[in-house]
């Protein structure tokens, strides 16, 4: 390997010294997002929603939020080491 060649796998790995924005994001970062579920626990409506309605609309987005800090947390802990 040339050092060029050495120094883009550095950049990609995140072992190079420095700003790791470049850094490549590894699958296993992502599982968290994988995991999300097809199906919406919430439907549209075509009048006023009801409590349950809310609160379905609401679990699925608190189970969005909850995957995506935890793809968050990930490349950070990648981002601080």
């Amino acid at each position: 390997m040339n050092n060029e060649q050495i120094e883009k796998l550095e950049v990609l790995d995140g072992s190079r010294r420095g700003n790791r924005d470049k850094a490549a994001v590894r699958i296993d970062d992502m599982r968290e997002l994988l995991q999300i579920g097809t199906k919406l626990r919430s439907a549209q409506l075509t009048g006023a929603p009801t409590m349950a309605d809310f609160n379905a609309l609401q679990k699925d987005i608190e189970d969005i939020s909850k995957r995506l800090n935890g793809v968050a947390t990930a490349i950070q802990k990648r981002l601080i080491r």
